[in-house]
């Protein structure tokens, strides 16, 4: 079975799938569980895309490029040294990184450079960038990035339709229950920055990027709440 998708730098991709699939897929469940998992793996994302603090990462991909340019050519320490990289807050699924950087090779951007024989445990692959891997690395770095509109954000698609349902209490109840959820993130964050020396520059950074995502939800919150609880104005 063959699925043919759009991968994160815009090419097509394929993925082959053992026919029958295994029993496990082919319950509904199973069903929802393998296609969220080629939708966001053959993508380049990290675990369902997303960050410890529910946002959406940045492709995979492109963060085993940066790490393979850097050095860093086993798997296992490109998920260590990302996750240092940012302090934890990007959270990576070991089995992702293994899945793209196949899909890497397949694509002729990495290339096996050498494997080294484990006693008890698999071998030991280690990868290089190729020429077009260094390439498309540049210009992915130097390309800006439109900023993410959260038109399809969980929290915001909740609110609009509880306004639909018309449900004024269960209205109020979210809000509270979200700003809660958001302050207590922020919180902790916060604590997690208190931690980290001056000289954890890129640490701070990511975790700074953190807190004021989390402070623009507060605000949009405290928009919310002001918009939603004002008296309808006379016509």
């Amino acid at each position: 079975m063959v699925f043919l998708l759009p991968t994160a730098d815009r090419q097509l991709s394929t993925i082959d799938f053992p026919t029958p699939l295994p029993t496990m897929y082919t319950e509904p469940q199973g069903l929802l569980a393998l296609f969220r998992a080629i939708l966001y793996c053959d993508l380049g994302y990290n675990d369902l895309g997303r960050t410890a603090r529910g946002n959406a990462g940045m492709p995979l991909r492109f963060a085993i490029l940066w790490c393979l340019a850097r050095g860093i050519r086993h798997g296992y320490e490109m998920r260590r040294a990302l996750e240092e990289l940012t302090d934890g807050l990007w959270e990576i699924n070991p089995g992702h990184v293994y899945h793209a950087l196949r899909t890497l090779e397949r694509d002729g951007l990495v290339r096996l450079d050498n494997v080294v024989e484990q006693t008890n445990l698999p071998d030991r692959k280690e990868y290089a960038l190729t020429t077009s891997g260094e390439t498309l690395l540049a210009t992915w770095l130097g390309q800006p990035v439109a900023p993410e509109r959260p038109v399809k954000d969980e929290a915001i698609v909740k609110l609009l339709l509880l306004v639909e349902s018309g449900e004024p209490e269960a209205i109020t109840s979210y809000l509270a229950a979200q700003r809660a959820t958001c302050e207590r993130d922020r919180d902790a964050l916060r604590g997690q920055l208190d931690a980290l020396s001056a000289a954890e520059r890129v640490g701070r950074l990511a975790i700074l990027a953190a807190i004021e995502d989390v402070e623009a939800s507060l605000r949009w919150l405290t928009y919310a709440e002001a918009t939603l609880h004002a008296a309808p104005s006379a016509e």
